[in-house]
C-alpha cells in the first residue's frame, strides 16, 4: 500500500480517470486488494447471506493493519435522501492525504470530483443495503496514474438500519 503525502494528493488529477461504482461480487472482487479482501471477509465472517454486519462485529484491534487507511462515515439523511456525510473517523494515512477531515462532513474535501465520487458510492450503499466498490479506470495510456480502489461497508444500528459506513481506501501507482 502506497503512503503519500498530502502534495502529492494535490498533484493528483482526478477527473483524468474513469470511476466506476458497483456492489462486490464475485466479477469485480479481484479489483479489491489483500488489505480490502481480508477486510471484506473479516466484516462478513458472522453475517448470514444478504445480511450487514454492525459495528459492533469490527473490533479495531483486529485490524490495526488497516486503520491508516479506514474512515468510518455517517451517512445524514433529510426527507428520505442522503444530505450528507460526516467522517466521524479518518485514519492516520487518509489525514496525510485529505487532511485533518474527522468530524467534518465529506464535503469539506478539497476536490469536487473526489467529494462527489464518494457521495455515490455511499449512496450505492444505501439504495443496496451491500457493500460497494468504487474503482478508478485508467483513460489515457500516455498519463501517469494511480489505481484507485475504494472498499464501503454498511454497517446497521440494533435497530437493522444502515448508520455508518466502514470505508477503506487503496492508492498505488500503476503496474506494469
Amino acid at each position: 500500500m502506497s503512503s503519500f503525502p498530502r502534495d502529492i494528493s494535490a498533484k493528483i488529477q482526478h477527473s483524468l480517470a474513469e470511476f466506476s461504482v458497483s456492489d462486490v461480487n464475485s466479477g469485480n472482487r479481484d479489483l479489491l486488494g489483500p488489505e480490502a479482501s481480508w477486510l471484506y471477509d473479516y466484516a462478513y465472517r458472522n453475517v448470514s447471506t444478504g445480511g450487514v454486519p454492525m459495528r459492533a462485529d469490527l473490533e479495531p484491534n483486529d485490524m490495526k493493519h488497516l486503520l491508516p487507511d479506514v474512515m468510518i462515515l455517517e451517512p445524514e439523511i433529510e426527507n428520505g435522501s442522503l444530505a450528507d456525510i460526516k467522517i466521524r473517523l479518518a485514519g492516520s494515512r487518509m489525514t496525510s492525504f485529505y487532511g485533518p477531515v474527522s468530524g467534518t462532513s465529506l464535503r469539506s474535501l478539497n476536490n469536487a470530483t473526489v467529494v462527489d465520487r464518494g457521495f455515490k458510492c455511499v449512496a450505492a450503499v444505501l439504495a443496496s443495503g451491500q457493500p460497494v466498490l468504487g474503482h478508478s479506470v485508467k483513460m489515457s495510456a500516455d498519463l501517469p496514474y494511480f489505481q484507485v480502489t475504494l472498499l464501503f461497508i454498511p454497517l446497521v444500528d440494533e435497530n437493522g438500519k444502515i448508520d455508518q459506513i466502514f470505508a477503506h481506501f487503496s492508492a498505488a501507482p500503476e503496474r506494469d
